[in-house]
């Protein structure tokens, strides 16, 4: 099973700027598994049923407090949930477990990248879950037009992003 370690954009997004949990749904319907980290749901300071409904289905994880300290030292302007999700990353990667790190801001995105983590963002998510035919393109296009709307910044070519890879013969 696939897990997708969430960073707290990623949830803030789902639960504040989106009517439903279109996505979370079409996670689990796809064999995801969602984790996150005790960092990042302290993060998240928005309450309610949606927010509750992410804890419910998300496995909640502590991360090493001094690992996360040596990458907030080496990497400096990290946030502390995205420094958890780099760490928990960094332990499944030790531990041979198929995960991505979820991280949809830029600086952290880089920091995954260079550290040598997998990573997954919105909008690879949906192109993911478009291939296994869980979402169309057109509900896929119109949750992100929701998002963007609500205030996630998003690329303005996301329906390219979004396009499932060619089937090669």
């Amino acid at each position: 099973m696939h897990r997708l370690i969430l960073d707290a954009s990623v949830i803030i997004s789902w639960c504040d700027e989106l009517e439903d949990l279109v996505v979370l749904e079409s996670l689990l319907d796809s064999g995801f598994a969602p984790v996150t980290t005790e960092t990042v749901m302290d993060e998240v300071l928005s309450d309610g049923p949606l927010v509750e409904r992410v804890r419910a289905e998300s496995e909640i994880v502590s991360t090493d407090a001094g690992r996360r300290e040596e990458l907030s030292n080496r990497y400096l302007g990290l946030g502390r949930g995205e420094l958890s999700v780099l760490t928990l990353g960094e332990q499944y990667d030790r531990d041979g477990v198929e995960y991505s790190c979820m991280l949809d801001d830029g600086r952290a995105r880089t920091v995954c990248e260079r550290i040598g983590l997998e990573l997954s963002g919105t909008l690879g998510v949906f192109r993911d879950l478009i291939e296994q035919g869980t979402v169309t393109l057109e509900v896929a296009d119109s949750v992100i037009q929701e998002m963007k709307e609500n205030g996630t910044r998003l690329p303005s070519n996301h329906q390219e992003l979004i396009q499932p890879a060619p089937v090669s013969d």
